[in-house]
């Protein structure tokens, strides 16, 4: 091992004339074959940068910030993105705050909005989330009867992501009438009419209730060996899952597109590409 100092520079190698470290004055040190820091940890008074396309920090156990951790993204555009082991995303959190995934969302306190009271800054309004055993959809409307009788079609979207058993539906009239039924409930449509044979006209509300699909059969009380259980599933369900290309990538052309559009200017990012292996 050995070093050389040329001018202002300090070049340490190793055999032959292979470089290793690289220190000069008003620039950063250079280590070219990576760096290694068993005992201390890296003290850092400015900025770590990685720079030159995707770098990834690995066999982290922990981060732990002064007061806050902020996460920020170079530009406002795309995500912040949570991977499994094949690197396939599965959660995003987006620039404005939005928070999408691919699994469940498992709350232990409760799940509610707050937001700033629009006539008194120095107050909030919370609203809190309504919770039932079952994973519930709801649609409502509000409608007149015809000669005492109306048939309701649903939409093909309430179709698409509702169960057909479980269905339930409260009705609500807004007038005079001999009183209302509903009959042929189904998750495409549902029949309503007046009782004793009448024919009025009277308005009234409805809301349709069902069990989203594909979860019919979640359990009220599951136990914590179910819980591991639906995580094994999980997994096993990732491990034959093929590497796919980044959202921000799949997106980025509607995006620039879309972009372009609402400002009149060209929309500048910057995206590494990773290879997919097939």
């Amino acid at each position: 091992m050995g070093f050389r100092p040329v001018g202002e520079r300090i070049y340490f190698y190793v055999g032959g004339s292979g470089v290793y470290a690289l220190f000069q004055r008003y620039q950063k040190a250079q280590f070219l074959t990576g760096l290694n820091v068993d005992g201390g940890g890296i003290d850092c008074a400015g900025d770590l940068q990685f720079t030159d396309g995707e770098h990834h920090v690995r066999g982290i156990d922990g981060l732990v910030g002064s007061n806050d951790i902020r996460y920020v993204l170079g530009d406002d555009s795309y995500y912040h993105s949570f991977c499994n082991s094949s690197w396939n995303e599965h959660l995003w959190i987006t620039a404005g705050g939005s928070l999408e995934m691919d699994g469940n969302f498992v709350a232990h306190g409760s799940k509610s909005f707050l937001i700033k009271n629009p006539e008194d800054d120095s107050k909030y309004i919370r609203y809190n989330s309504i919770e039932s055993p079952d994973v519930q959809l709801k649609i409502r409307g509000r409608d007149f009867l015809k000669n005492g009788e109306l048939k309701i079609k649903l939409p093909k979207h309430w179709l698409l992501v509702t169960e057909e058993k479980g269905l339930t539906i409260q009705l609500t009239l807004l007038g005079e009438c001999f009183g209302i039924y509903a009959k042929d409930l189904t998750n495409s449509g549902f029949t309503v009419k007046e009782l004793d044979g009448g024919k009025s006209g009277t308005e009234f509300c409805w809301e349709v209730t069902a069990v989203r699909k594909g979860f019919a059969d979640q359990k009220t009380e599951p136990t914590e060996d179910d819980f591991i259980n639906e995580r094994v599933e999980s997994i096993i369900k990732t491990e034959s899952e093929k590497p796919i290309e980044k959202r921000s990538v799949r997106e980025l052309a509607t995006f620039a597109k879309k972009y372009k559009e609402k400002t009149g200017r060209k929309f500048k990012h910057v995206i590494i590409k990773k290879e997919i292996k097939k």
